[in-house]
């Protein structure tokens, strides 16, 4: 019973957190952008989720494609909490290659010139 208090809570917090992308203004800084001049991995995550929450597609792959690596694990760690399988080797795995794929996709971006500030 205690577990599912749990997931309760985290599915409230979520909810919180994406009314929150809605209602907030547009502009949203990025703190390591701000210190060091370059957007981090992450830059545009943001604006991506809001662009997917208007449908628009095309302006959430153009700001960060990660958005729908990201989608896809939720989905996919989702199906298998729901399941009731074994989360930690694939929390590892999710977590670990969204990482080097981020990275690696902005290391490409940024000597192409076309991160998204």
């Amino acid at each position: 019973m205690q577990s599912h208090r749990f997931d309760q809570r985290h599915g409230w917090l979520f909810f919180a957190a994406g009314a929150l992308l809605i209602l907030l203004p547009g502009d949203y800084n990025c703190t390591i952008r701000r210190l060091t001049g370059v957007p981090c991995p992450g830059c545009g995550m943001t604006r991506a989720a809001l662009c997917l929450l208007r449908l628009d597609f095309a302006g959430a792959w153009r700001l960060q494609p990660m958005i729908y690596l990201l989608i896809f694990y939720i989905v996919l760690l989702s199906l298998r909490s729901i399941a009731g399988r074994p989360m930690r080797n694939w929390l590892i795995f999710c977590g670990v290659s969204y990482c080097l794929l981020a990275f690696f996709l902005w290391g490409f971006r940024f000597f192409a010139g076309t991160l998204p500030y």
